[in-house]
């Protein structure tokens, strides 16, 4: 699962957390399965999260529902910082932060269109995923077929539906509270 997309499947548009998301597995081991909304922007930066890191000015991501509090991060530059875990292609989960602080010092732009920035994280027990893969609540896409770092967050989750699910356009443009309609 390491590398693959999820995408929510229309089961969960009155899900409060997962109502439309995409996430990206980054890990999966004995404890469980570790992941990151893709699609969720947070109104602040990280430069207003963290005082050694205050040069960064770039936008949050709502991870998931656990550990809100920590900020995690996913790049492309893995020659870049020393502690990388690969998690497909070209994309690396890092937590080396005394790097990262560094950087933010010296050359904060080299991060731009090339790292995001998470607080919290989604994860799952084990067996938990694959259970709800198995429920239908998730499209799962062997790896990204777009750019985690540059995508247009209001309208991934439309655009995966149509691409790799097309049964569900119907649900493309429903609100987030069907019951409105």
């Amino acid at each position: 699962m390491k590398g693959q997309i999820l995408v929510a499947s229309p089961e969960l548009l009155l899900d409060e957390i997962f109502s439309k998301t995409v996430i990206l597995i980054t890990d999966r081991h004995d404890e469980g399965t570790v992941g990151f909304v893709l699609n969720k922007p947070l109104t602040v930066h990280v430069s207003e999260v963290s005082e050694s890191l205050k040069n960064l000015d770039y936008q949050l991501w709502e991870g998931g529902p656990v550990a809100t509090e920590n900020l995690y991060f996913l790049h492309n530059l893995p020659g870049i910082f020393d502690e990388n875990l690969p998690v497909t292609g070209d994309i690396f989960w890092s937590g080396d932060f005394e790097r990262l602080e560094q950087l933010s010092r010296e050359n904060p732009g080299i991060l731009n269109g090339r790292a995001k920035f998470f607080l919290g994280y989604s994860g799952w027990s084990p067996g938990q995923l694959e259970r709800e893969i198995q429920d239908g609540a998730w499209l799962v896409i062997d790896r990204p077929d777009f750019d985690i770092f540059n995508l247009n967050p209001r309208h991934i989750w439309a655009e995966l539906i149509h691409r790799h699910k097309p049964q569900w356009d119907l649900w493309r443009n429903a609100p987030s509270d069907p019951a409105l309609n």
